[in-house]
């Protein structure tokens, strides 16, 4: 039952959110999550768990929501507001309050009322760590006892930070458990890397040799936590300590996308993980890693029959087995996939059908969201268009806002003839494997393909095209 003052809060709080709304019908007992969102960029907020959807609500004429939550799980949720998502972590009988500015979504989320402590821990926590990548990336260059004392002393100052939170004596096991986490694994996670990028820094065609105890901490890991499951640093550890512990079995191996390396990170996480979802997640991530970046058919075939006689997941298969045919459908010689798009009157016309009489074409791809990528992709195909003038460079837009796509057009003085707007985003990222912005599909004049997996950025000879 609440307590007077936390039954004030909650009014409060359900005032605030839902203005001269009638709060008389809301449980003040009751599990709550809402805010305030400012500069919306979608007009829904999805509330997510174990990635499965729990509930969405519209946004106000104020910008604000409301969810009100039954049954509730303790545990840690994700909420989503597209193209954004964060955590949250909620128990029964919590009225979490989140405010944020899309402009920069991480930096301006805030939580207050109850549960809130936890929460601007974490997402602190996933401010530091981005802010010490930089800085992470000069101490891989150290020698491993500078790394581990420089390392340590890092760890020491959040510790403080922790200990203060674990003050409060209302936190639930739960909620200490994930606020450890949230300080631990990226440390983990660092230890996992250091060999490898303290070599490739180096250029050296070795590891050093590291002291017996360097990763002690093993011992201590759980590695099949449910609460943990979906806490992405806890996912980075696994990832980053699996594909650590499948390349020492082999450490000669020059490339970590070999068929023997992927099979080795297959056959460990068939032998340690028994959590069957956490199983299945971490064969998806590291079959997609495999297939995206080797287009040999061959070696897929045989990468795929090992996945298959593990994965438990009907989802998943699916979803790999598609990538696997979109691949081996982009391959040299294959005629370019079907892909709608839009032209400025809001006309669909096919891909195939944009040669024109050029004898090659390249495409490339953009979003509204990503200006500096834009301007950057740009200034390079200026120079290939001025450069190679037979070769038709066609741009497309993976946004759904006409209206804004005609704008931005119109603004950066993009020639309509060479831009288009992709009609379904989603059916053309699989068709095509659309994974980055930075890919490119070059075809011949009979729209058979040359090259299906090009990066724009790296195009600098065309003259064999």
């Amino acid at each position: 039952m609440l307590t007077e003052p936390k039954l004030l809060y909650a009014t409060t709080l359900l005032f605030f959110i839902l203005g001269c709304k009638d709060t008389t019908t809301v449980d003040a007992k009751g599990t709550y999550f809402g805010g305030q969102i400012i500069n919306p960029k979608d007009s829904h907020v999805y509330l997510y768990k174990k990635d499965v959807l729990v509930d969405s609500v519209a946004l106000d004429n104020d910008n604000k929501f409301l969810i009100e939550l039954e049954n509730v799980e303790e545990g840690l949720y994700n909420f989503k507001h597209s193209p954004e998502y964060q955590y949250v972590y909620i128990k029964p009988q919590d009225s979490v309050l989140i405010r944020l500015n899309t402009i920069e979504f991480d930096e301006s989320l805030v939580f207050t009322g109850n549960g809130a402590g936890l929460n601007n821990f974490l997402i602190e926590m996933y401010l530091i760590h981005e802010d010490e990548e930089s800085l992470m990336r000069k101490l891989f260059k150290k020698p491993h006892d500078l790394f581990i004392r420089s390392l340590d002393s890092l760890v020491t100052m959040k510790k403080e930070q922790l200990d203060e939170l674990l003050e409060d004596k209302t936190l639930t096991d739960g909620q200490q458990k994930i606020a450890k986490a949230s300080l631990e694994f990226p440390y983990y996670q660092h230890k996992e890397t250091y060999p490898y990028l303290h070599r490739n820094l180096h250029g050296k065609d070795h590891f050093e040799q590291l002291p017996a105890n360097f990763y002690a901490y093993r011992d201590k890991v759980d590695y099949n936590d449910e609460l943990l499951s979906h806490f992405r640093p806890y996912l980075n550890f696994l990832i980053t300590n699996i594909s650590n512990r499948s390349y020492t079995i082999h450490a000669d191996m020059k490339y970590e996308n070999s068929l023997e390396f992927n099979l080795n990170r297959v056959n460990l996480i068939d032998s340690i993980i028994v959590n069957e979802q956490l199983k299945n997640n971490l064969l998806r991530y590291f079959s997609y890693d495999f297939l995206l970046g080797n287009q040999d058919i061959e070696e897929n075939e045989v990468y795929l029959k090992e996945y298959f006689s593990i994965s438990t997941s009907n989802e998943h298969d699916r979803e790999i087995d598609k990538l696997y045919h979109s691949i081996r459908d982009l391959q040299t010689g294959k005629q370019l996939p079907d892909i709608k798009v839009a032209t400025q009157r809001s006309k669909f016309a096919e891909v195939q059908n944009l040669l024109g009489n050029r004898k090659t074409r390249v495409y490339y791809f953009w979003s509204m969201d990503q200006k500096k990528h834009l301007k950057n992709v740009l200034k390079h195909v200026y120079k290939l268009q001025k450069k190679y003038p037979d070769i038709q460079f066609v741009g497309i837009n993976v946004n759904k806002d006409h209206k804004k796509w005609i704008g931005t057009c119109e603004k950066m003085d993009l020639p309509f003839d060479g831009q288009y707007r992709a009609v379904d985003f989603d059916k053309m990222s699989k068709e095509l494997v659309l994974n980055t912005l930075n890919k490119a599909i070059i075809v011949d004049k009979d729209n058979k393909i040359i090259n299906g997996f090009a990066n724009i950025n790296d195009l600098g000879n065309l003259d064999n095209m």
